[in-house]
């Protein structure tokens, strides 16, 4: 009876590791295809923090946005703090001290 209820849970991580890991490789052979072909060099994904605004660069497509709203100065930076959970909480601060 066990196994049903855990059929559809393994198809589903299945299927989410499948297309992630698809689209990365799609990205990985569609970046190195460029390169070979061009003499402008692009990165897969890359992620840039400038003071207040983030450059997000996908495969040569670049998106830029404003973080300003969710620095420590801002009213707004308070209310996500006392809004976020704490586990979630501590996940960020340990990914940010890894990448920082």
């Amino acid at each position: 009876m066990h196994k049903k209820k855990k059929r559809p849970a393994v198809i589903l991580i299945f299927s989410y590791l499948l297309m992630t890991t698809g689209m990365f490789m799609f990205l990985l052979v569609y970046s190195n295809s460029y390169n070979k072909l061009s003499s402008e060099h692009i990165s897969p994904a890359s992620v840039t923090v400038t003071g207040s605004s983030i450059n997000l660069s996908v495969a040569g497509i670049d998106i830029e946005s404003d973080i300003s709203a969710f620095m420590p100065d801002s009213r707004l930076y308070y209310i996500m703090y006392l809004v976020t959970p704490d586990e979630l909480r501590w996940t960020i601060n340990i990914a940010s001290a890894l990448i920082y």
